[in-house]
Order: C-alpha cells, then sequence, then structure tokens
C-alpha cells in the first residue's frame, strides 16, 4: 500500500461525526470535503451476510430501536432512521452497506475498515470484506484494523497483499498485545492508543518500518504533538 509518507495523514473516525450521524454516507461526504485523507469506519454482518456500516452491536443508541445488527436483514436495517438521533436534519439518513460507500465516495480516500464483529470472532466478515475492497479494487486504499487478532489472521490467510493493523487497548494490556500479537499480525501497520504513544515509541516504529494510526485523537493539543512528532 503506497501512503503519503513527507506528512501524517488524517482519517475521520466514523466520518464527520460531530457534524454528521456517525458510520453515515452524510459523515464522510463531509469529511471528504473538509479535506480528510480518508475515513476510519466500522463493519459487522447483517442477518442476511450483508456488511453494513455501523459500529455498536445494538441498535439502540442510533436508531433508538432494541435488537442486535446481527439478527436483522438488510431490508430490516434499511428501513430503520440512522440520522434523526442526531439533529432532524439529517432524518432519514440510513445505515449504509460497504458496497454504497465505495459506489458513493471518491476513489481517492483512504479507508481504514475496523471488522467489528466481535461476538463471532471466527465468522466470514473477514471474507466479505476482502471480496468487496477487491472487486472495487481498493486494495492500495484500505487497512484492515480489529481488535481480533482472529479477524486479522483470517484476512492475512486469504489476502497477504492486504495491510492489517491490530487494535491495541492503552495502558499495560496494549503494551502486551503489540509485543506479543502485533509484530506477527501488524508486520506494516499498528494501531495504538494515542496516549501509549510518544516520540521514542514513534522513532522506533519508523526504525522497524511500520506505520502507526493513533486512535482516538480529538483534543486538538494533542494532534499538533502527534503531528510534530
Amino acid at each position: 500500500m503506497q501512503l503519503p509518507t513527507d506528512r501524517p495523514l488524517i482519517l475521520a473516525h466514523r466520518g464527520a461525526r460531530t457534524q454528521a450521524p456517525e458510520n453515515t454516507l452524510a459523515a464522510f461526504r463531509l469529511a471528504f470535503e473538509q479535506g480528510a485523507d480518508g475515513i476510519e469506519l466500522d463493519v459487522r454482518l447483517a442477518a442476511d451476510g450483508e456488511v453494513v456500516v455501523f459500529h455498536d452491536e445494538t441498535l439502540q443508541r442510533i436508531t433508538g430501536i432494541p435488537g442486535r445488527v446481527n439478527r436483522r436483514t438488510l431490508a430490516e436495517l434499511k428501513s430503520l432512521d440512522a440520522g434523526a438521533h442526531f439533529s432532524p436534519e439529517f432524518r432519514g439518513e440510513r445505515i449504509p452497506t460497504l458496497r454504497e460507500v465505495f459506489s458513493s465516495l471518491d476513489g481517492r480516500l483512504v479507508y481504514d475498515i475496523e471488522l467489528t464483529d466481535y461476538l463471532d470472532l471466527f465468522g466470514p466478515l473477514a471474507e466479505r470484506v476482502v471480496r468487496l475492497v477487491r472487486e472495487f479494487r481498493l486494495e492500495e486504499r484500505v487497512v484492515i484494523t480489529s481488535f481480533n487478532p482472529a479477524a486479522l489472521r483470517a484476512v492475512r490467510r486469504i489476502a497477504p497483499e492486504f495491510v492489517c493493523g491490530l487494535i491495541a487497548f492503552s495502558g499495560w494490556k496494549g503494551a502486551l498485545q503489540r509485543s506479543l500479537i502485533g509484530r506477527m499480525l501488524s508486520r506494516q501497520m499498528i494501531v495504538p492508543h494515542h496516549s501509549d504513544v510518544d516520540r521514542a515509541y514513534l522513532l522506533r516504529e519508523r526504525r522497524r518500518q511500520r506505520k502507526v494510526i493513533t486512535w482516538t485523537v480529538n483534543s486538538p493539543e494533542e494532534v499538533r504533538r502527534l503531528a510534530e512528532w
């Protein structure tokens, strides 16, 4: 994967989520308009196997409807409102599929796709995401990330050319993950919590020729400090 190396990349977490409902086409388009290099988005499977863009295991927080995402078909999910909870302006915004995201957005964007189907550790999500990325020929614009080592291992098995990154927890747990699992599954990229990153850490990763995506940086001061390093 060829990414710019002369400056930090800006990846909008779930899109421009403070100004539009998260993980929707509206949030992704706005992030691109605002100058983001790419977007981070979360994927999981609907009951009929479609890859949908949605963070939570359950629908309640975003749609106001109880129940799990993986218990609803795509048609049922499409009947729900994913924007009204954010603002009346976005009433009628729908839960997108990953296919719709790829079809609707600029091909120059970088996509950080988090595999979030954590209750189904060995399910078919990784395979179906890989299939869609290949269909749209976005291999050079996509990184696959997850807290789930099994999901990353599945991606590496079926698509060894893909760039994968282990998302690590903060503190000592994250340090263990990065040392024990990260070197095996994240040879090209690692995703530490921003609180565990300092100048020395970034220098070590640079010597390893491993790119770093920090999560999730919302403070302007922290953005400036990380960008300077």
